[in-house]
């Protein structure tokens, strides 16, 4: 294995992907240039069991790797899917997509905790968090992009209590790193 190859994908592409396209794109990057290859034909089925997804989010990243140009798919009756993966530098391409929100790092029972406090909130609520978010970021000279883990993080501090907001202290970083 070209291991610049795998250093490239690990700084240049992995970091503007969503947990799930990590996960499938680095398992069909194994299946392809690990082993000297541009292509792989692999089921979704195999996909789904090797990463430990279900087919459906297996199905909904394959989309979502596609709307990012980073794989191609050719269908070939009775065998599976064919594979193409490539490599955001050798391709001279650029990902523009935005990082994922702070809340896929979420565990599955703090998400929906988080989901259903934020439904909770009324508009008054929802405004002043808003506002307060928006003046925090002005304030440093922060970028907008920001703002969505601004928001989370003012209602994890508001509304969860100190020991489950502890947990997700780090997840912030990113906003008082630019600083």
């Amino acid at each position: 294995m070209d291991e610049r190859k795998y250093s490239d994908i690990m700084e240049l592409v992995m970091p503007f992907l969503a947990p799930y396209e990590q996960v499938l794109y680095g398992r069909l990057f194994y299946l392809t240039h690990a082993q000297g290859k541009d292509q792989a034909a692999v089921r979704y089925e195999d996909l789904a069991r090797a990463c430990n997804l279900s087919l459906s989010a297996v199905q909904r990243t394959v989309r979502g790797l596609k709307a990012k140009k980073l794989i191609k798919t050719h269908w070939q009756r009775k065998h599976a899917m064919l594979f193409t993966v490539f490599l955001t530098p050798a391709r001279q391409r650029r990902l523009t997509t935005a990082r994922p929100s702070v809340l896929d790092l979420f565990s599955r029972e703090d998400r929906e905790l988080f989901l259903t406090i934020r439904r909770g909130l009324t508009q008054e609520e929802r405004q002043a968090i808003e506002e307060a978010a928006a003046e925090w970021l002005e304030e440093r000279g922060l970028d907008e992009s920001l703002l969505e883990d601004k928001r989370v993080e003012l209602i994890v501090h508001e509304r969860f209590g100190p020991a489950r907001a502890a947990k997700y202290e780090h997840f912030f970083a990113p906003l008082y790193q630019s600083q």
